[in-house]
C-alpha cells in the first residue's frame, strides 16, 4: 500500500471537518461524520506509545445515525464493512465513530465507554424490542476526554437481552489504534450484510 493510498490527505482534512463541523449542529440525528474512502489497516510501529497501566478513563456516548438500511441517502461506501473511525484532538478528546453497528430498528439500548490500560472497552447492552421490523446498521459516536497520545486496543461488545431475560455475548469489533502516530483515521473489517 502506498503512501498515498495510507495517509490520504484529503481524507484526513475531511474527516477533521466534518467532525468539528457535525459537533456544532444540534439535529440529534445528524449522520456521523466520516468520508468514504478505501479503509486501512494501521501498521503497528515497532517503537509504539503504550499508555500508562493505571489509566482509567470513562467517556460518553454523544448519539447516533438514524437508521441506514431504510434511508437509502445514508447508504455509504462502507456497506459492506464494520469500521471504527477516529479523531484525537490536541486537547485529548478522543472521538470513536462504530460504523455500521447492528441493532434492532427501534433499539433499546445503552453503552458504556472506559479505559483501562491499553484497553478502549465499548460495551453495548441491547433488550429486545416487540417492534418485530428487523435490524438497522447505525453509526455510533462516543467520546473519551483526556486520552494520551499511545497504542490501544478498543473492543466493541454487546450483550444481547431476551424477553426471557437470557443475555447472549457478542464481540462485534476490535481493532488498534495509535493515537501517536495516527491522531485521526479509520479501520475496516469485512461484514456480512444483516439483510438485502
Amino acid at each position: 500500500m502506498s503512501f498515498k493510498q495510507r495517509y490520504s490527505l484529503p481524507f484526513l482534512l475531511i474527516i477533521s471537518f466534518v467532525l468539528m463541523v457535525s459537533f456544532g449542529c444540534s439535529s440529534d440525528d445528524a449522520p456521523v461524520p466520516y468520508s468514504p474512502s478505501t479503509p486501512t489497516v494501521p501498521v503497528e510501529p515497532e517503537d509504539s506509545v503504550l499508555p500508562p497501566d493505571d489509566l482509567a478513563l470513562v467517556g460518553d456516548y454523544l448519539g447516533m445515525s438514524s437508521c441506514k438500511h431504510y434511508d437509502y441517502d445514508k447508504q455509504d461506501d462502507y456497506e459492506d464493512w464494520k469500521c471504527l473511525a477516529w479523531y484525537h484532538a490536541p486537547d485529548g478528546i478522543l472521538t470513536l465513530t462504530h460504523i455500521n453497528c447492528v441493532l434492532d430498528c427501534a433499539p433499546i439500548f445503552e453503552t458504556s465507554t472506559s479505559v483501562q490500560g491499553g484497553v478502549i472497552h465499548i460495551q453495548i447492552t441491547e433488550w429486545f424490542s416487540y417492534a418485530q421490523c428487523g435490524s438497522c446498521e447505525y453509526d455510533l459516536t462516543y467520546e473519551i476526554p483526556g486520552v494520551p497520545p499511545a497504542m490501544y486496543e478498543v473492543v466493541i461488545t454487546k450483550d444481547f437481552v431476551t424477553p426471557d431475560h437470557l443475555s447472549h455475548h457478542y464481540e462485534m469489533m476490535t481493532a488498534t489504534i495509535d493515537l501517536s502516530s495516527l491522531p485521526s483515521d479509520i479501520v475496516c473489517e469485512s461484514a456480512v450484510r444483516v439483510f438485502q
